[in-house]
């Protein structure tokens, strides 16, 4: 599946549109995950349940139409200019349907290029095309020969038509025509259980057969424009009725929204489910011995886990290692929820949209981060879920899978108790904190810490861990199953200590009882955080309290080879961000021009010294531009002329620090490398740390 797609709104599609917000200009990114945030009663579930219908029913435009529109009208432009007519009228053309998109698209660059070649081919022999077939380059033609002494009016048409062609073909690679339409819907509400609730003893039969009735319209409906409608179509309103007899919490949920009930998932289903496949086909028996298999890498610790349909009292059991089973009801709350949240997603094999009602629901705030990894890394389905919750804020930072909405109500111009439902992307937008509550006096204890200088180190380990636990995979199996195991945010979490600042706390203190803020010492690290494994820059030792926190923290504290976290960085990262910041003249007032050109040539400037220097990346950069001077790959400094410096100050350390950080974790995300040696001696002491305090 694409990483990312867009979305325009067909015109009027819903409220949901402002100048500010998404309009025809200004798409919606639609990514694997698509978190919608916003206060109470904004819009959010209503936005969501809306835009899964209107997918459902094949009314979403997936392509750039405002540049697909702007290209048509260029045509129009150009044949009009030109006193031609034909019948070209983009106003006529239906966007309301991927089917109609898709053909109107090919049917319009077909014809495009078939008017090209008719114009070359009657120019050059003189005689006119079909009026019937091609009455456009009829016309064309017959303009040329009543005119064809005022100029080589053709030229410039079939130029300005084969730069159209281009842009076309052109818009064609960068929109790729995804059928979302055919994906299968699924909506899982607030109300979700895998406990069994009691029957319903009578329904008003009359009610819900009107339901059905209507509802079976859009199944109809579905069926005359995608196949995948046509399955659910034979459903009986009998069957239908003895489904909703039997699930209370799905009836609820079919009753109040304009869902299926085969597209409503409540985990009500999950016995019958469980059941059918383990007595079903082979594929079907391995898919749930895979399932378990993830559950218990992911939420069990690596313990077997065992998902067992009970028949005499018709409920669930699960049995975890080698304890006995137990009914399920009995497992926390927060677990069932982590089952009802990936069984269909995981067992659905056709590509799917999942919509998700609040995933935190039952939730410790690690698990919800946890749950969003399996669903990106183990399915293949496209997901958005409205959420309260900050946790997930961190992912966004972490993953290009993932993208950011906020839903807010705003006044109409001036107009009093009128509102319109506006959503943007927003995407590191700090006042979604508010948004969603979140103060300073919020505060989450994970079961231990790792303390780092500030958020370009953060932004390298987040990638570091990713990268070791990869290459752990690969070398060493046992480990990999204990360390992926650990979840950000529960079994540990980042500090940042801001550089010096961290002579000013003080680790020493062993309990509660033993903390005097009004001592002359440093700051109680116990009133804050927990187990800190405290990594620093090797310029630390120079510092006066080094040898105090060293006997402190013992061997909770990591110190860099190099000078500082950047140092442990992978070479050709390094190498081609030298290049793209060195200005190929070398001068400092120019260096915002012509960049220095990588050649292999020069990869003799860049050794694995910065590695154990005790100097920034900075500093090696400027000795290389001082090599290539040296050597007259860079011009020589005239008197008048100030070297241009990478380093900003006499440690080393690169200027510009948090934009150089963004691109390497860029380049990390998306090309292959390696961890150095230092980055992966910082990664052991980790997640050592990490293991220790979550046995």
């Amino acid at each position: 599946m694409k990483e990312a797609i867009k979305l325009w709104f067909k015109e009027g599609y819903t409220d949901f549109d402002s100048n500010e917000g998404l309009n025809r200009d200004n798409p919606f990114e639609l990514k694997r995950l698509n978190v919608i945030v916003g206060a109470n009663n904004s819009g959010k579930s209503r936005f969501m349940r809306e835009f899964a219908y209107k997918i459902y029913i094949d009314e979403i435009s997936i392509r750039n139409l405002a540049s697909y529109s702007h290209l048509l009208e260029k045509v129009n432009n150009l044949l009009t200019s030109f006193s031609v007519s034909g019948e070209w009228n983009v106003t006529s053309y239906n966007f309301t349907s991927f089917s109609n998109i898709n053909n109107n698209y090919k049917f319009n660059l077909d014809k495009l290029i078939q008017i090209q070649h008719q114009i070359n081919q009657s120019i050059s022999s003189r005689r006119p095309p079909s009026q019937s077939s091609h009455s456009i380059a009829y016309n064309v033609y017959d303009l040329y020969r009543r005119q064809n002494n005022i100029g080589n009016f053709h030229v410039k048409l079939l130029d300005e038509l084969q730069n159209i062609i281009e842009e076309l073909v052109s818009l064609e690679e960068e929109y790729k025509l995804i059928n979302v339409s055919i994906l299968k819907i699924f909506y899982i509400n607030s109300l979700r259980s895998l406990k069994n609730f009691v029957p319903l003893n009578s329904l008003d039969n009359l009610e819900i057969e009107k339901i059905i009735s209507y509802k079976n319209e859009i199944l109809i409906h579905k069926s005359t424009i995608s196949p995948d409608g046509e399955e659910h179509t034979h459903v009986t309103k009998k069957e239908i009725l003895d489904k909703l007899r039997k699930n209370t919490l799905l009836l609820r949920v079919y009753k109040d929204y304009d869902f299926l009930d085969h597209q409503i998932v409540t985990g009500e289903d999950f016995f019958e489910f469980l059941t059918d496949s383990l007595l079903g086909m082979p594929e079907e028996r391995q898919r749930i011995d895979d399932y378990q298999a993830k559950l218990s890498h992911y939420f069990f610790n690596n313990e077997v886990i065992t998902l067992i349909p009970h028949r005499k009292d018709d409920s669930l059991h699960i049995k975890i290692g080698e304890a006995e089973q137990f009914p399920i009801s009995q497992l926390g709350d927060g677990l069932q929820q982590v089952i009802i949240l990936t069984y269909k997603a995981f067992l659905t094999t056709e590509p799917s949209f999942f919509f998700i009602e609040e995933p935190e629901m039952h939730l410790h705030a690690g698990y919800v981060k946890q749950i969003m990894k399996f669903l990106l890394n183990e399915t293949d389905h496209y997901y958005m879920a409205t959420s309260h919750s900050n946790y997930l804020l961190d992912m966004i930072n972490e993953d290009k899978r993932i993208a950011l909405y906020r839903i807010d109500k705003e006044n109409v111009g001036d107009e009093e108790n009128k509102y319109e439902t506006v959503i943007r992307r927003c995407d590191g937008d700090r006042t979604i904190l508010q948004t969603l509550g979140v103060s300073p006096s919020s505060v989450f204890l994970a079961n231990c810490t790792i303390w780092i200088e500030g958020i370009t180190d953060r932004l390298y380990f987040v990638q570091y861990l990713k990268k070791y636990l990869e290459e752990l995979k690969i070398t060493d199996q046992e480990k990999w199953e204990n360390y992926s195991r650990f979840i950000d945010g529960y079994h540990y979490a980042f500090v940042e200590y801001q550089g010096s600042n961290l002579e000013h706390w003080d680790f020493e203190v062993d309990s509660l009882e033993d903390v005097d803020s009004g001592k002359n010492k440093g700051l109680n690290a116990v009133l804050v955080t927990s187990n800190a494994l405290v990594i620093a820059d090797s310029d630390l030792k120079k510092k006066p309290r080094f040898n105090e926190l060293e006997q402190q923290l013992g061997d909770k504290i990591a110190i860099t080879q190099g000078k500082e976290t950047e140092n442990s960085l992978p070479r050709k990262f390094l190498v081609k961000k030298f290049f793209e910041m060195c200005p190929d003249n070398g001068l400092a007032k120019q260096g915002n021009k012509k960049k220095l050109a990588y050649s292999d040539e020069y990869e003799k400037y860049f050794t694995d010294s910065y590695q154990i220097s005790p100097k920034g990346i900075g500093k090696y950069f400027d000795t290389a531009l001082n090599k290539m001077r040296r050597d007259g790959i860079v011009p020589q400094l005239e008197t008048d002329e100030t070297s241009f410096s990478f380093s900003d100050g006499n440690q080393g350390t690169i200027k510009s620090k948090t934009n150089f950080c963004q691109d390497i974790v860029e380049l990390m995300q998306s090309e292959p490398w390696e961890l150095t040696p230092s980055a992966t001696e910082l990664c052991e002491s980790i997640f050592q740390h990490i293991k220790d305090n979550n046995h």
